[in-house]
């Protein structure tokens, strides 16, 4: 990967305050060099807007909403410490969750603001354009020590 990929690989990264490069990110670099490079610029300012956070976390609401509505939980917290598990562990397990039912819907709407990009100039303007702060929840997610199995 070309210098500037890694610099671009690394700003996407830092849009979706992520310890980590998400995998299809991640991919694309691999399987399509450029690509990123160029459509890239023509999202961030939306992805880094407060309207696209806005958008993934009502995607989440909706997608947790159908789960509740035919899942019923069966671990809780005090279940997994009544199971022997620390509350060290659980709390760690908790900010793994938390990460990615914050990260990937933000991933999805980048994935399919990448392919609607593909063949645009600018993508997005629809939403509240100010710039969106990092939140507390974010940098909590950010200094994630995580690793995942390859």
């Amino acid at each position: 990967m070309t210098a500037r990929a890694t610099a671009v690989v690394e700003e996407i990264r830092l849009a979706l305050r992520a310890p980590i490069v998400p995998s299809p990110i991640a991919r694309i670099a691999e399987v399509a060099p450029g690509y990123l490079e160029v459509v890239w610029p023509r999202i961030a300012s939306s992805v880094n807007a407060a309207g696209y956070l806005g958008s993934a976390l009502y995607l989440a609401d909706m997608a947790l909403a159908e789960v509740e509505s035919v899942y019923e939980p069966v671990l809780t917290r005090e279940t997994l410490i009544e199971a022997g598990e620390g509350a060290g562990e659980v709390a760690s397990l908790l900010e793994v969750i938390d990460l990615f039912h914050y990260g990937q819907p933000q991933l999805l709407l980048m994935l399919a603001a990448l392919a609607e990009a593909f063949g645009r100039e600018h993508v997005g303007g629809y939403g509240k354009p100010e710039p969106r702060g990092v939140t507390e929840r974010e940098r909590a997610h950010l200094a994630l020590d995580l690793r995942l199995a390859a």
